[in-house]
């Protein structure tokens, strides 16, 4: 539940950067890019805690996977409509849909490829599900293969990061930049913290945990804020280690109670539709003549939306998609 209400507030931190990059603003360009990246660690935390046990072979891997489809696309494939219809088609092209709505373009430069603001990281997400079943094979509930799977994928994803970015501005190198092994890492470390706080569970809720927190919001609040630099160099080391470690405070957070329960279970359920439909939410918002008020417009609208979105749309296709298609996969694991 902590680590769900994070998601939560970083997509709400990610909608304000981009809002107030869209008026010329980039105060918070750290939440903007190492919130995106908390979201991996997230993932690979909340696929860890859930499929850790599970045998994956037959019908147990066609579940995982439509499961996983299931979850992701139908939003994304509801944006992907909203932006053509906002954005127009002049950067349409039939090459770009079918990577789109297939999630190839998560291994197929996503940063160029995605249709969607924001979308490259969604298909880099399902690129680690694809990923994740091996995971599972090599290093379910080994400790050790967890921990060196952690540190080699956080090292080259380092590498590769300094070696893209280091000498280039970052939208010049945006393309070559956003790729699965530049954020590999974070999906890793996630898979590493749910090992860990199954074998620590009793840790969870201790006080030390608020103070873990509060020592890796630090660096976000006081590095310096220069393009590309925050991401290479012992800044980007630095900002890594932080949503690392902050996201693994987090999960050790005692869980809310009482009223503040409903509020971090709402907030989580809404990270996805919110951080998806914010900037086509935006991008008519900015259209009223009110400057002043465009950011709490968009907050407020993007949030009415996406709870209509999550109740009308997202949650009935989720099950839709689920019973007919874990129903195909029954009926053919039968067959065979």
């Amino acid at each position: 539940m902590t680590v769900d209400f994070a998601r939560g507030l970083l997509a709400i931190g990610v909608l304000f950067y981009h809002v107030l990059a869209y008026q010329g603003h980039t105060p918070l360009v750290q939440i903007g890019r190492f919130g995106v990246y908390a979201f991996f660690v997230i993932s690979g935390f909340a696929l860890y805690l859930n499929y850790r046990n599970l045998v994956f072979s037959g019908v147990a891997l066609q579940t995982y996977f439509i499961a996983r489809f299931s979850r992701i696309a139908p939003l994304y494939y509801l944006a992907t409509g909203l932006s053509l219809v906002a954005y127009g088609l002049s950067d349409f092209s039939f090459r770009k849909l079918f990577l789109n709505l297939t999630f190839i373009f998560g291994v197929a430069n996503p940063g160029e490829a995605s249709m969607v603001t924001g979308g490259w990281s969604i298909g880099i997400e399902m690129a680690f599900y694809a990923i994740f079943p091996v995971i599972i094979v090599l290093c379910g509930g080994n400790l050790r293969r967890l921990i060196a799977l952690c540190l080699v994928s956080v090292f080259t994803q380092l590498v590769f990061v300094n070696d893209i970015l280091t000498g280039v501005s970052f939208g010049d190198a945006w393309v070559e930049y956003t790729q699965p092994v530049a954020f590999f890492g974070y999906f890793a470390s996630g898979c590493l913290l749910g090992e860990i706080l199954l074998r620590r569970a009793s840790r969870k809720g201790r006080p030390g945990a608020y103070i873990i927190v509060a020592i890796c919001i630090l660096p976000f609040l006081f590095v310096p804020l220069q393009d590309s630099t925050i991401l290479t160099g012992w800044i980007g080391l630095l900002l890594c280690m932080a949503t690392i470690f902050g996201i693994t405070a987090v999960a050790f957070l005692p869980e809310p109670r009482g009223p503040f329960r409903l509020v971090a279970e709402w907030v989580g359920r809404m990270s996805y539709p919110v951080y998806l439909l914010h900037p086509v939410v935006y991008f008519y918002v900015a259209k009223l003549p009110e400057a002043g008020f465009h950011l709490p417009l968009t907050i407020a609208a993007t949030f009415v939306l996406s709870e209509v979105v999550h109740r009308f749309i997202e949650r009935p296709s989720i099950r839709f998609l689920r019973s007919r298609l874990g129903s195909s996969a029954r009926g053919q694991h039968a067959a065979a």
